[in-house]
């Protein structure tokens, strides 16, 4: 009786290695792409991907297989326009899925900080060791591994490329509110990139150190030139969720930094309570916020963020009324979605209402969008 032929198996952490040659060989811009499809096929790539695909632990994300990227990959090397260069004609061949798939597949396997290094190593092009160097970092942060996370930097081969894994360790150092680490770190973010990413950074640390050490402290830590009178909101943040609009009140009036008319420090801070503390959420503070926010220009806005301050204040206060307060307050959700200008803020408080609205007989609902 003849036996069914049995696949070969190959290993899943294969995969991998596929991945990071393949990122590897369309981002050699120093070979053609005959080249390419010719690797490709002594490799057997096209059989690999079938089988590794029919052996994968996870089975959702179709286009994360690997056989659909390898087709991709072939047809944009095969149908590639002579008249643009390399970089141009490799751009269909998705760098962002392959890097996708490979990190989903570490995900997958629980790929250990160590083993992660020795694929690392593997990376030839810049963006990916960035990348490969990013995901790894975290991991070796929550072992409170920092020199090792340190290290790995340097497998970025073009030091340009080097702030992003920083900033992950100035944010580390940052939330546990050590302040030497975080400023030796900071140092090295290239804070002329990115800006919004280094408001972040620096705000999450000003929050850890004023909950860690007094509200005092934080407010002096504030005063440093790496940081300013914008940043005032975080130091505050963590006093928010305890304390009444009128407690607030009675805190920015005694630290003259908080008036700073251009800046609209106040409106924050009330926003930000009237989500914090549940408390804040009264028809008198609404409407006295209304009367704050009705006064700041349109076209102001935060240096972290693509829509206006006004906008994002809005949209701040409908989702915290949603999602705590959503029966005493349906006129006054609606008022936040009629100020906002921006389309995608508004669509989005929209969709967040819907959510939670009733299902009403018939399709009536009391709350016109």
């Amino acid at each position: 009786m003849n036996k069914e032929a049995k696949s070969p198996i190959i290993r899943l952490e294969d995969e991998i290695d596929m991945c990071i040659h393949l990122i590897n060989l369309i981002r050699n811009f120093s070979i053609s792409n005959e080249e390419v499809l010719a690797i490709i096929s002594q490799n057997g790539y096209v059989q690999k991907a079938k089988l590794l695909d029919d052996q994968r632990l996870d089975k959702e994300e179709k286009m994360l297989y690997l056989s659909p990227i390898l087709k991709r990959i072939i047809d944009a090397l095969i149908d590639a326009d002579p008249s643009l260069d390399l970089v141009n004609q490799r751009y269909a061949c998705d760098y962002l899925t392959i890097k996708a798939r490979l990190l989903k597949s570490c995900d997958t396997l629980h790929i250990d900080p160590k083993t992660l290094i020795s694929y690392i190593q593997k990376a030839k092009d810049t963006i990916l060791q960035c990348h490969m160097v990013e995901y790894t970092i975290p991991k070796l942060l929550k072992e409170a591994n920092v020199e090792l996370a340190q290290e790995i930097i340097g497998y970025i081969e073009n030091q340009n490329y080097h702030y992003g894994s920083y900033r992950l360790i100035a944010d580390y150092y940052g939330r546990k509110a050590d302040e030497k680490g975080f400023f030796a770190m900071l140092k090295k973010c290239d804070l002329r990139k990115e800006v919004w990413d280094i408001v972040f950074i620096k705000s999450n640390f000003l929050e850890a150190y004023s909950a860690k050490y007094s509200l005092e402290k934080g407010l002096e830590m504030a005063k440093r030139k790496e940081f300013g009178k914008s940043f005032l909101p975080a130091v505050l943040n963590p006093y928010l969720a305890k304390k009444s609009f009128k407690e607030i009140e009675h805190l920015m009036e005694q630290e003259a930094d908080f008036d700073a008319p251009k800046l609209y420090l106040k409106e924050q801070i009330f926003t930000q309570s009237f989500n914090a503390n549940q408390k804040n959420q009264t028809m008198e503070n609404f409407y006295f916020l209304m009367t704050k926010l009705i006064e700041i220009p349109s076209k102001i806005r935060l240096e972290n963020s693509d829509f206006s301050l006004r906008d994002n204040l809005w949209s701040s206060i409908g989702e915290g009324l949603i999602d705590h307060n959503y029966e005493h307050f349906k006129k006054e959700i609606a008022i936040c979605i009629q100020k906002i200008s921006h389309r995608v803020l508004k669509n989005s408080l929209k969709s967040a209402l819907k959510k939670v609205m009733p299902k009403i007989q018939n399709g009536i609902v009391t709350i016109r969008l």
